[in-house]
């Protein structure tokens, strides 16, 4: 399944609560840290947070890539000092080693049973921390991630994340062109002559 607007951690109800226990105290400090962070090239580096990132209803906006970035590098923003005694920190990590087994490109048979424990004991403490009401049909999906690893091999080859990406080129098409009249047919057109201004180039097929 796809990234893209992941609850794997609850939405940003509890940032009030739990950003200041993590020391995380405006906005500013927290996009101070963000900017600070080198990634590499290839990297989609997330977008800064907003200033209502602090209120009940907070929500992170950018692209499935750059939340899943955001996810990976969350260690990094909250200061260290600040994360002994947090119940919704210890979530995070046992989420974070489950998604290293998730989101590999290898994985052993022998690790499958070890991460259906790890997804039942996160799914535990989730529940512990945040309550049941804010469990979604994707945590439930997660109990069935070893069983596919085991049918079709590692998820991460047959992710969705490349059809998300191609799909935002469109979405930002329909912002930019303004047309919604006969959209497919524009979006269409539009498509087959970025297409063929990329095949005409001599480098197209060496990048």
């Amino acid at each position: 399944r796809s990234t893209k607007n992941t609850n794997l951690l609850p939405r940003m109800k509890w940032a009030p609560d739990y950003g200041h226990r993590l020391g995380l105290t405006s906005v500013d400090e927290l996009n101070n840290q963000l900017s600070n962070i080198t990634l590499p090239p290839s990297s989609c580096k997330p977008n800064l947070f907003q200033e209502h990132f602090f209120r009940a209803n907070g929500k992170i906006v950018g692209s499935a890539s750059q939340k899943l970035e955001l996810f990976l590098v969350l260690p990094q923003i909250v200061p260290a000092n600040s994360l002994s005694d947090c119940p919704a920190w210890d979530v995070y990590l046992c989420l974070r080693e489950c998604m290293d087994y998730i989101l590999s490109p290898f994985i052993l048979r022998s690790s499958l049973h070890y991460l259906s424990g790890l997804i039942e004991n996160y799914l535990a403490q989730f529940c512990e921390v945040f309550g049941k009401e804010c469990l979604l049909p994707k945590h439930h999906f997660m109990l069935h991630y070893p069983a596919h690893i085991m049918k079709f091999g590692p998820l991460r080859n047959v992710w969705c994340m490349r059809f998300e990406a191609r799909h935002q080129y469109f979405k930002h098409l329909t912002i930019n062109t303004k047309k919604f009249i006969n959209i497919t047919k524009t979006l269409a057109n539009r498509h087959q002559m970025k297409l063929c201004h990329a095949l005409s180039s001599s480098q197209y097929l060496s990048e």
